[in-house]
């Protein structure tokens, strides 16, 4: 194998210009549906992120506060459990292990990657199947009125906005 040195005439500005062609090229194939399934999933997920209704100005730099993200832990746990309870039934797996890694990463995730992500795991769940879906939010709903009855009542008006 011969290791002598080899030089192109390439400058760096070339190099660096089709470096940042070839990830804008990449990144476009990110935004290319390939299936209708694609298609509703991306338009689902889009929806969620809407009815998140992110409006914060730092949400692209910045993580959800201590006590926010703890709520959200909560009902990604949520999730993750009635995934569980219908593993066999709507064959999930694949979902339980990405609510697992939205909760392992909420504290290093600004407020945008989470909203994304659970946007994303939401509508995954809903190309499961309504019923699943339903399940979801009725025992999220469930929750929250229990940690309302146990006492949690200042936090009344986040909890009923998360769920209305």
């Amino acid at each position: 194998m011969d290791l002598s040195e080899y030089s192109s005439g390439m400058t760096s500005d070339k190099v660096i210009s089709n470096f940042k062609n070839w990830v804008s090229i990449i990144e476009g194939y990110s935004h290319i549906s390939l299936t209708d399934e694609d298609s509703f999933e991306k338009r689902y997920q889009e929806e969620f992120i809407n009815d998140f209704e992110l409006v914060d100005a730092d949400a692209d730099e910045n993580p959800f506060s201590v006590s926010q993200q703890i709520y959200i832990n909560e009902y990604v746990k949520i999730i993750q459990s009635v995934l569980e309870a219908n593993k066999d039934k709507y064959q999930v797996q694949e979902l339980i292990e990405e609510a697992q890694i939205i909760r392992e990463q909420l504290p290093a995730s600004t407020k945008s990657k989470v909203v994304n992500s659970i946007s994303k795991l939401l509508a995954k769940i809903q190309m499961k199947g309504l019923e699943l879906l339903k399940e979801v939010w009725s025992e999220a709903k469930k929750q929250a009125i229990k940690k309302i009855i146990e006492g949690s009542l200042e936090n009344l008006p986040k909890l009923l906005d998360i769920f209305s």
